[in-house]
């Protein structure tokens, strides 16, 4: 009887010194530290590069790998309106999970356009974790990964990685890991030069044709005045309404501004002549224009050169 007593009371000890040391291995397991997962990104795939929205399509692989315990596969594409996975594939290699996917999306990234039309940007691909804070989860980049496919081509950028990092931020009142793929791109001078700097220049090699006209004709130096304006400002609207909204001058704006000028100063030019010329001022006119036939075209291309290549 005593026998069985001690038996009985030796497995209640037994069972609790179990549940007790489950309990101490289930708390070491929750304060163990940090899962580390591994990300890396391949870009195959660029395109619908839209300035004025800030927006742009991305087609990339994606892998993900963690020891067992907190899972690492609930990430949040941070800058995306729109995900969807082309395939997706979850696998387990001993204690070590394993994602792969190919993933298709529309992101978006900050544009800074105040050197437009020669202007770099740098669009980013940004992912966390959704459910485990950064004291929890953080990324570490493989960056034997890392890279972007050399098929890529598009009519209107020069494209190359950046960098890949992981980085500690901020969110929601929280520290979370936070894992960037970055993408520069930059504007190609060969497009620019057919849409922007050659239309602009024909209408102001026919603004300067004011110079030549005589003074006796107002009316055709008016009119030849005022289409030319009238072609810059549509010129400067159409490029205008391909931009994001922003407090600043663009280089492209500061061009315009000087196109005008010139404009107007030719315009002022035409009726100030006519005066001269109705004075019977023949002489001063004659002696101004030699001068202003050279002189008012070389300043307008040297001082957009400088707009252009140094500002």
């Amino acid at each position: 009887m005593n026998n069985n007593l001690f038996i009985v009371n030796y497995s209640k000890y037994f069972l609790l010194l179990i549940l007790l040391l489950q309990f101490n291995i289930l708390s070491q397991d929750s304060l163990s530290g940090k899962q580390k997962v591994q990300i890396s990104i391949y870009l195959i795939d660029i395109n619908n590069i839209d300035t004025k929205n800030q927006t742009f399509q991305m087609e990339f692989y994606i892998w993900l790998k963690w020891i067992e315990g907190r899972s690492g596969k609930n990430i949040e594409y941070m800058n995306a309106s729109d995900t969807r996975n082309i395939f997706f594939d979850e696998w387990k290699e001993d204690s070590l999970q394993r994602i792969s996917a190919k993933v298709q999306g529309t992101f978006k990234s900050h544009f800074d356009v105040a050197k437009y039309p020669f202007d770099k940007q740098v669009l980013k691909i940004r992912i966390s974790d959704y459910d485990w804070n950064y004291d929890s989860l953080i990324y570490e980049v493989e960056q034997s990964k890392i890279g972007i496919s050399n098929e890529i081509f598009n009519d209107e950028w020069y494209i190359k990685l950046k960098e890949a990092k992981a980085t500690k931020e901020y969110i929601s009142e929280d520290y979370f890991s936070v894992f960037e793929f970055s993408v520069e791109i930059e504007r190609k001078s060969f497009s620019v030069f057919i849409k922007i700097i050659l239309p602009l220049f024909i209408i102001m090699a026919i603004a300067f044709l004011n110079l030549f006209i005589p003074r006796k004709e107002i009316e055709s130096g008016i009119g030849l005045g005022i289409s030319s304006l009238l072609s810059i400002i549509a010129l400067h609207f159409s490029i205008a309404s391909q931009l994001p909204d922003v407090n600043y001058a663009t280089k492209v704006d500061i061009l315009f501004i000087v196109s005008f000028f010139y404009n107007l100063l030719l315009v002022i030019w035409v009726v100030f002549g006519f005066n001269l010329y109705v004075n019977d001022k023949i002489i001063v006119i004659n002696n101004v224009n030699k001068y202003a036939k050279t002189l008012i075209p070389i300043t307008y291309f040297l001082i957009t050169l400088y707009i252009l290549v140094l500002f």
